[in-house]
């Protein structure tokens, strides 16, 4: 079976990237309870994660196909589908404007009139962020762990969750000064439990400019 879906994210694992996207149906967003359709494709089941050199040239935006192995479905849980990787191409793109009316079609108009005011609760959500700035400091008593953080606002709160987002981190290496320029951002999140739990079960996945 044929899979098409639009790349939000490409995100850095421990071993490897995770790529992340909305199922769609001849260039459409499938829905699922009212919802788009997320979509996780793997290797294998075992194996949250795919190698770096297999998916490295793919970007947010990019529209890819690929075959599923026999017996998998993207009605998996948590949107978790094992693909063929020698089936994998990128067939399209679409424009940040696009992957807003993609995202949101089956709710609001825009992302910042979002009916869902509890998009940090699912497993997989895109909000529209503000105040984003890139926090850069240091874990351990010897501050030996690095860690790259995103804050920002939504709904009236303020955030701070790790940044893995590699393109994005190149971009802003070159234009530092990107983020002071952007009165909001597109944001793929990542969450593992409920919204109470510590910041660091949540993750930006990726930062769409």
């Amino acid at each position: 079976m044929k899979v098409q879906m639009v790349i939000l994210a490409n995100a850095r694992e421990q071993r490897g990237r995770s790529l992340v996207g909305i199922l769609l149906a001849e260039g459409r967003p499938v829905l699922r309870n009212g919802r788009p359709h997320w979509v996780r494709p793997l290797l294998r089941r075992d194996r949250h994660y795919i190698p770096m050199a297999m998916v490295v040239d793919l970007l947010p935006q990019d529209v890819i196909e690929f075959e599923l192995l026999p017996g998998a479905s993207v009605d998996e849980l948590g949107g978790w589908v094992e693909m063929d990787p020698y089936s994998l191409k990128i067939i399209g793109k679409l424009t940040l404007d696009e992957v807003e009316a993609c995202c949101w079609m089956a709710g609001a108009a825009t992302l910042t009139e979002v009916a869902d005011h509890d998009a940090l609760d699912h497993e997989l959500s895109l909000i529209l962020a503000c105040r984003c700035t890139v926090i850069h400091r240091v874990m351990g008593e010897e501050g030996e762990k690095p860690l790259i953080e995103m804050r920002f606002g939504y709904n009236g709160m303020e955030f701070q969750y790790p940044l893995t987002d590699p393109q994005f981190l190149e971009t802003i290496e070159v234009e530092p000064n990107l983020l002071d320029r952007k009165h909001s951002v597109q944001l793929v999140l990542s969450a593992v439990q409920h919204r109470k739990s510590a910041s660091e079960n949540r993750r930006v996945l990726a930062v769409l400019v």
